[in-house]
């Protein structure tokens, strides 16, 4: 047992360190808060409002969990509202939410947009890193071999995109290979000159009509669409 808390001590100890560390070396960052364990947490404290048979409740229960991701402060806020002026909600209840919503910048979703988190609320993608490192990594590297499973990591990573974006420009090309004017030009011409012609046909061919209000005039846009 006292292994256990020892290890949990220490890991404790290197966290803080961690965050220490960053504080000095980027001043200006901000440490969030993983808004899925935040509504984790919400769910264990308020699961007695699910279990219940009452509907009210029920839906209680799904507007406080869904508080960490409110999209923006307004909607967080008219949420928290409605949630606080519930009868289901015992006041100590109602005490450990607006002891949480003193931090909600921390673990609200739309607070959290308001500075650069490429878009991230939550610890998952970072989790997932930590458990891809995991099976190449323990205790016994050395630092050279730590920098050649990143150096590798990063080569797949890399690989996996570029399969992605080549598997996506076909699939494109063939959803675009089945429009009319290429299937009626497939029985006149040879596959050997729609295939020369063909990407600057697609292209030709893939603009739309856009009015102008100021003077009324119709100018072609090229669709991204």
């Amino acid at each position: 047992m006292m292994k256990k808390r020892s290890e949990k001590v220490n890991k404790f100890i290197f966290f803080i360190k961690i965050l220490l560390a960053i504080k000095e070396i980027f001043p200006k960052s901000t440490n969030f808060i993983c808004s899925w364990h935040v509504q984790q947490n919400l769910k264990k404290k308020y699961s007695y409002l699910n279990r219940s048979k009452n509907k009210e409740s029920k839906d209680l229960y799904q507007r406080i969990i869904q508080l960490p991701f409110s999209n923006d402060p307004e909607e967080f806020e008219t949420s928290f509202a409605k949630i606080l002026g519930q009868n289901q909600l015992q006041s100590d209840m109602k005490i450990y939410l607006l002891n949480k919503a003193k931090e909600k910048e921390f673990w609200v979703k739309g607070f959290m947009k308001k500075k650069f988190c490429c878009g991230m609320c939550s610890s998952s993608r970072i989790e997932s890193k930590h458990r891809v490192l995991k099976q190449y990594l323990n205790s016994s590297k050395r630092l050279t071999e730590l920098f050649q499973v990143l150096k590798n990591l990063e080569a797949i990573e890399i690989s996996r995109m570029e399969n992605k974006i080549e598997k996506s420009r076909k699939n494109e090309r063939k959803k675009k290979e089945k429009m009319d004017i290429i299937v009626s030009l497939k029985e006149i011409y040879s596959d050997y000159v729609l295939e020369r012609v063909k990407d600057n046909l697609l292209d030709s061919i893939n603009y739309k009509i856009d009015k102008q209000e100021k003077n009324l005039w119709y100018c072609l846009f090229l669709s991204l669409a």
